[in-house]
């Protein structure tokens, strides 16, 4: 049977084991302490080197192996003059922007349910205005946004 987007359904446990969720409190409060600890400057440093390897392996995942160099210099608009290079930098570059406002309605305290729909339609309306024009594409006269940006 062929795959499509709509037979993706969330992946949910009914009970968590004792055991697990009894390790997910330990790491969550382990985390916590990390965190707290960190001066505020190394905390970003940290969490902007983690937003690139985010960046990295998730379009990896894609088939769209860019660099983190070349993440780096899309970063800084410096892009290659290959155009196959220049999208994948383009489409990293979109990715590492949106995952940073992610990030910063998170630490904001702002962040929506991360599995509503209605966050999920806007992240992917962030990603793909950003992106060119051939990552947007499924197929003839199908595209990755249903609806112009802002618009339900």
């Amino acid at each position: 049977m062929l795959e499509t987007p709509a037979r993706i359904e969330p992946a949910l446990l009914e009970t968590i084991p004792i055991p697990i969720a009894d390790l997910v409190a330990e790491i969550s409060a382990s985390a916590s302490l990390l965190g707290a600890a960190l001066h505020p400057r190394t905390a970003q440093s940290l969490a902007d080197v983690v937003r690139l390897m985010n960046t990295y392996y998730s379009n990896l995942i894609e088939g769209h192996n860019t660099r983190p160099k070349d993440i780096e210099r899309a970063l800084r608009n410096d892009f290659s003059d290959d155009l196959r290079q220049r999208n994948l930098q383009l489409e990293a570059r979109a990715h590492h922007a949106v995952q940073a406002r992610v990030d910063r309605l998170a630490h904001e305290g702002r962040l929506p349910e991360p599995a509503s729909a209605s966050f999920l339609t806007w992240l992917h309306q962030e990603f793909y205005k950003s992106t060119p024009e051939v990552f947007r594409a499924l197929g003839e006269g199908q595209n990755r946004i249903a609806f112009a940006p802002g618009e339900r």
